[in-house]
């Protein structure tokens, strides 16, 4: 793998509907690395899925994605923005970081899901520490930000996980081989 050295920051925001359907990206690099763009699919699905909960009375203002990633030529032109995963097995080497932010997720229309509905690790993170945040009664809340951090893992057959830090990763991460990513959440009465 060839890799270069780039400085790029991608800001992209979005205001998104909820009437996307939730898939899983599909991804065609080996168990060592994943795509940005289907880190960037899937943390979109999970807030749009942990934005369904209602987020226990909150609204999502903004939230932004910083994945670490390397990056590759092949045919001279073509840059691919790769996350390495926790199966990535030498130094990691020159790493640029990307950033995506979405702004203003609508309120859900109709019945809320229960927190404890959702599968996916990010999205029930996310809906978890909204009502953390919204349990604090001391004060007013204005405002809540929240970060989390996580790496990415990829099975045999292609399918990606994500491990948060401090919560369902385990000590044995070598982050000198592995991306470490955050997801900077916003959120409001």
């Amino acid at each position: 793998m060839k890799h270069c050295l780039a400085v790029l920051a991608i800001v992209l925001c979005a205001s998104f509907t909820l009437c996307v359907p939730i898939l899983k990206a599909q991804d065609t690099c080996d168990q060592e690395c994943v795509q940005a763009t289907t880190v960037g699919k899937d943390v979109e699905n999970a807030l749009q899925q942990a934005n369904l909960t209602g987020l226990n009375g909150l609204i999502l203002r903004k939230a932004v994605l910083t994945l670490e990633t390397g990056t590759t030529l092949t045919g001279g032109i073509n840059i691919n923005f790769l996350i390495f995963t926790i199966k990535h097995q030498t130094k990691k080497g020159d790493t640029v970081d990307q950033q995506i932010t979405w702004t203003n997720l609508p309120k859900p229309a109709g019945a809320e899901a229960p927190t404890a509905s959702l599968k996916d690790v990010l999205a029930k993170a996310i809906a978890t520490a909204a009502g953390v945040a919204n349990s604090v009664k001391t004060l007013p809340l204005s405002e809540a930000t929240f970060t989390i951090k996580f790496v990415v893992d990829k099975d045999n057959g292609g399918s990606v996980s994500y491990k948060i830090l401090g919560i369902s990763l385990g000590p044995n991460i070598d982050f000198d081989k592995v991306s470490t990513n955050t997801l900077a959440v916003t959120l409001s009465k």
